[in-house]
């Protein structure tokens, strides 16, 4: 829906708002390379390699590999079998990072830049969805400068996992469902919407919960006309889609269900209070909708402070809402950008464990809390009875704090959890002929490090606890750093 505004609607506001998305895809993508990983990215680049094994393979029974006999467990098929492994999560993302290494690299650079290819597609989504909204509106700016800036976004952008993947291909989808309900109400629209839906949950299992907001939101404002045979056709195509990936990656929901199990026998270790939950998603909520209250004075009353300013310009913004579209636009925005908290809360409670509630897995509702935000500022701007000031005045309470949040944390770096790709270095430089390892693990990851072609002879040694590079018979030792948290 567009609102004629000269002040927010014309053609100094699409250079402004083209300017900024340059900017932040400048920053995206330009921004240092970081030099480490910690453990869910080394699970990420074993699969995509076909080298992840939690139970032994013919591979792991022996005492001696070399880089020739890992390097032919790098195709598609072994990729997906090692993700079938893990627990079926991320098949799309593991796939195509098999390609694009193979393509570009085994450098830490080629593996990030998978992420960043798809943070510069979220961004370019999130342009597209606000046209959507609001047209050439100055509002498309501070959405980009809000969710550029965001800690999740920006660190999973640098980050080798599937979220950024799974978070693209969600706005996406919502683009495409925005496009049937008031656009286009074609098969072709509704078939892509779901499309995109699959390549979500294909790409990250979490973000079904944003897919099921969508679909019952579909259902419920377009009942009647779905039940056409072209609409009833355009939604089998992807049910029957991802219907056949859950049949084949039934061994890994059996693993799934395996690391579940192991949560809740662990809910007497974690203390477990409701309490903690409730404040926590909260936490997690306010900073998705950009209240960053929390984030600079941490208590119970700033938690529930900013979730009060949440609902307070939920109910402001449906009250002075112009029209019963934007009124429907709201509802949705807000129930996508609620429905990690609820989703993941529910999961907490369900296993009496807070592993449900880490801020990468609020990636797929973060675009819509941030949308939320912005387009409730866009209705109650739109109305006369408000004074342009007031919105000026609310918009700078959630941009300078975000702004501040992120200029604080943008350098931050943990501590080193995998000298890995360090050791490939050393092996790469020093011309190693031999590399002993502990473990079967900590060959694989070297190897998936190593520049094609390179020729290495492994050798486990399961006393040592060390990596020792051998070359001319002269022995070199490095501690191994591996830290699976």
């Amino acid at each position: 829906m567009q609102v004629n505004d000269t002040l927010v609607n014309n053609k100094l506001a699409r250079y402004i708002n083209l300017a900024v998305l340059a900017l932040f895809v400048g920053l995206v993508l330009f921004y240092p390379f970081k030099k480490q990983i910690w453990y869910d990215e080394s699970v990420s680049i074993l699969c995509s390699k076909g080298l992840y094994y939690t139970n032994g393979n013919a591979l792991t029974a022996l005492s001696t590999n070399t880089s020739s006999s890992l390097a032919a467990q790098n195709t598609a098929a072994q990729a997906y079998n090692c993700t079938i492994i893990d627990n079926g999560n991320s098949f799309l993302y593991n796939e195509l990072l098999h390609y694009y290494t193979n393509v570009f690299g085994n450098s830490i650079e080629s593996y990030t830049w998978l992420s960043k290819l798809c943070a510069l597609g979220v961004l370019l989504s999130v342009f597209m969805l606000c046209s959507l909204l609001w047209g050439n509106s100055l509002f498309t700016s501070l959405v980009i400068i809000l969710l550029g800036t965001d800690g999740v976004y920006w660190g999973m952008a640098h980050e080798i996992r599937a979220y950024e993947m799974g978070m693209m291909f969600i706005i996406l989808a919502a683009s495409f469902c925005y496009s049937y309900l008031y656009k286009k109400s074609t098969p072709s629209s509704l078939l892509l919407t779901g499309l995109f839906c699959v390549a979500a949950v294909l790409s990250h299992y979490l973000s079904a919960y944003a897919v099921l907001v969508m679909l019952a939101y579909i259902i419920f404002t377009k009942k009647q006309a779905l039940f056409k045979p072209a609409n009833i056709l355009a939604m089998l195509v992807p049910v029957l889609l991802v219907g056949v990936y859950f049949v084949l990656a039934a061994k890994g929901f059996a693993t799934m269900q395996h690391q579940n199990a192991a949560l809740v026998a662990k809910k007497g270790e974690a203390n477990f209070q409701l309490s903690t939950v409730l404040l926590e998603a909260m936490k997690f909520t306010a900073y998705n909708f950009k209240f960053m209250m929390p984030a600079f004075l941490k208590s119970t009353l700033t938690i529930t402070a900013a979730f009060v300013c949440i609902g307070g310009l939920y109910i402001a913004a449906i009250r002075l809402a112009a029209s019963k579209v934007e009124r429907r636009n709201l509802h949705l925005l807000f129930l996508l950008g609620i429905s990690g908290t609820l989703f993941l809360g529910a999961l907490c409670i369900k296993s009496h464990h807070y592993t449900a509630l880490y801020f990468r897995y609020f990636s797929f509702c973060l675009p819509f809390a941030t949308l939320f935000t912005v387009y409730a500022l866009f209705v109650i701007k739109g109305n006369k009875a408000v004074h342009k000031l007031v919105v000026v005045a609310v918009g700078a309470i959630v941009t300078l704090p975000a702004l501040l949040f992120f200029a604080r944390n943008i350098n931050s770096r943990d501590a080193l959890k995998f000298n890995h790709m360090q050791v490939a270095q050393k092996v790469t430089a020093s011309g190693a002929e031999t590399l002993v390892v502990p473990d079967w693990t900590d060959a694989f990851l070297v190897q998936s490090f190593l520049p094609e072609g390179c020729q290495v002879k492994y050798v486990l040694d399961t006393s040592s606890k060390d990596f020792t590079l051998v070359r001319n018979g002269v022995a070199q030792k490095v501690p191994v750093i591996r830290i699976n948290l």
